[in-house]
């Protein structure tokens, strides 16, 4: 017999019949392509809102260095509103250390430094008379929201940092205590140098129970 497509008197739908039969339907055995295309959900980071522990952090003052400049109340309050705008625990520990290590609140520091972190010139203009806080919402605003130029800086030679939006974005991916208090205190902060060295080599410590 000859193959269907020779027979050329033959067409439109007694055609295709005869097709199906000599040729088989593939139709039935076809897998149909998805209509819909999913996709993985985004990861979620899990953001650590353990508080401080700042009776280990007050243990340790004796042997960390400098006098304390602000209370345990004040920066229990200081960490209870940044984990509030859900900022993570590494973060926290920069904040606090650099707290504890220049807050003044308002009054001036000498030098012209003013507030929580002795913020200077044009950064401290807004704070001067700012209460406790609306310093914490300028600081949270500045150095955790999002990247200011304003505020933040490549931290100048030996920082490693090339732009100041290269220190911040250390200081918020930050994976150890180290990598969070060297980005806040060269890219931010920016005490004398060997303050900026010295917390950033010791900030575990101040946080170390004895």
């Amino acid at each position: 017999m000859k193959h269907l497509d020779e027979i050329r008197v033959i067409d439109g739908p007694i055609r295709n019949l005869l097709r199906k039969l000599f040729d088989g339907d593939n139709t039935t055995t076809k897998e149909k392509e998805p209509n819909v295309i999913t996709t993985k959900p985004p990861t979620t980071t899990t953001v650590d809102l353990t508080p401080i522990d700042l009776a280990t952090m007050y243990a340790n003052n004796k042997d960390y260095g400098k006098n304390r400049y602000i209370d345990t109340n004040a920066l229990r309050r200081q960490d209870n509103f940044m984990i509030s705008k859900n900022v993570g625990l590494l973060q926290r520990k920069a904040l606090a250390q650099a707290y504890h290590q220049e807050g003044n609140k308002s009054t001036p520091h000498g030098n012209g430094a003013y507030g929580l972190v002795g913020w200077r010139g044009n950064r401290a203009t807004p704070i001067i008379n700012a209460s406790e806080a609306q310093q914490f919402e300028y600081l949270y605003n500045t150095a955790v929201k999002a990247y200011n130029n304003e505020h933040w800086t490549d931290g100048g030679k030996g920082s490693g940092y090339k732009t100041g939006k290269e220190a911040y974005e250390a200081f918020i991916n930050a994976k150890t205590e180290e990598e969070a208090a060297k980005a806040l205190n060269y890219g931010y902060v920016r005490p004398p140098l060997e303050d900026r060295e010295f917390r950033t080599k010791n900030i575990k410590l101040l946080f170390t129970k004895p």
